[in-house]
């Protein structure tokens, strides 16, 4: 990989990283590659949590919507932007403490359109949710 796209790669991490939601969500690391992006978060029982004392589904809603616009983001210029269409998500599990791992790979892209699936685990690798997303592309005003 050239120099140029592995500086773009980690100025997504970073952009990621400390974008403002990151940090509401807790996000502690970002790994990124052409087409693939990985987050991780750490769970906050006093910000995370539903009344019943699992993960909210809000909060898996947008970590797998970020893992999946990052990946997405990894295959586009500096002059392209995304936005989210659609995000279909199952949960699977529920979520109580620790760390979370989010991962995100683009099924297909094209000149206007992109297909993402993205997977949630928790630190003992049980899959919590998953999802399939469709990202508009969009020039970057």
């Amino acid at each position: 990989m050239d120099a140029t796209k592995q500086s773009y790669y980690q100025y997504l991490k970073e952009l990621f990283l400390n974008a403002p939601f990151s940090e509401t969500l807790n996000i502690i690391g970002t790994e990124a590659e052409p087409g693939q992006a990985t987050l991780y978060m750490e769970i906050k029982p006093d910000k995370h949590m539903n009344t019943n004392q699992t993960l909210h589904g809000g909060v898996t809603a947008s970590l797998l919507d970020t893992a999946s616009g990052m990946s997405v983001r990894t295959l586009l210029d500096e002059t392209e932007t995304i936005a989210t269409v659609n995000l279909s998500i199952n949960f699977l599990k529920p979520g109580f403490s620790g760390k979370l791992t989010a991962k995100g790979h683009v099924k297909s892209k094209g000149k206007k359109m992109a297909t993402v699936e993205a997977e949630v685990f928790d630190e003992n690798n049980n899959l919590l949710a998953n999802s399939i997303g469709t990202f508009v592309i969009l020039q970057k005003k």
